[in-house]
């Protein structure tokens, strides 16, 4: 059972004694939310307890590139540009 504030940033949900509440609070002060479909996706993946669904195995990405490593790939790329002009 859940219920939701009007604005949608507070949500609240009931399971056996406990109560579970979701707050997004932005911290902007001219009023603009952003990322509301934050706060969407926390409320609709919620589950206050264990779920029986399991996660196929993730692909583990490579490591970013080091700052230094950016630059020596940057600046390659621009001494194959003279030799090739």
């Amino acid at each position: 059972i859940g219920k939701k504030r009007q604005d949608n940033l507070v949500n609240y949900f009931i399971k056996d004694n406990n109560i579970y509440i979701i707050i997004y609070h932005p911290v902007n002060e001219n009023g603009f939310i952003p990322f509301r479909q934050i706060i969407q996706m926390m409320t609709q993946s919620f589950r206050p307890t264990k779920t029986h669904i399991s996660i196929p195995e993730q692909t583990i990405l490579p490591v970013a590139p080091t700052v230094e490593e950016i630059e020596d790939i940057f600046l390659n790329s621009l001494s194959q540009e003279e030799v090739n002009n």
